[in-house]
């Protein structure tokens, strides 16, 4: 079994109004290993690229954008920086750095 090392717990990983298909797929994704393996991703991601939106450290690492929304606010190494107008989508978004 696989344990995450760097989870951050106020971060709910699924809502209760979930299906029971939703915490399948959680319990495989964390015991297989792939949750670790992504939010290590991301942490790396972050400590090369400090205060960009999670699009453009999607451009900027190849990451899918859609697993950096999910995995960077499970990471205790990481928090919330400055809100700032994205280069890629013009929109406001969140940056992110490495917690202190």
């Amino acid at each position: 079994m696989t344990y995450i090392t760097d989870y951050n717990p106020r971060t709910p990983r699924s809502r209760n109004t979930d299906p029971l298909s939703s915490y399948l797929a959680d319990k495989e994704i964390t015991q297989s290993g792939t949750r670790e393996k992504q939010i290590q991703q991301c942490v790396n991601a972050v400590k090369n690229n400090q205060g960009y939106t999670s699009k453009e450290l999607s451009v900027l690492t190849g990451i899918d954008r859609y697993t950096l929304g999910r995995r960077l606010p499970e990471s205790a190494q990481l928090k919330k920086g400055r809100m700032r107008k994205c280069s890629i989508t013009n929109k406001s978004a969140v940056t992110w750095e490495l917690n202190d």
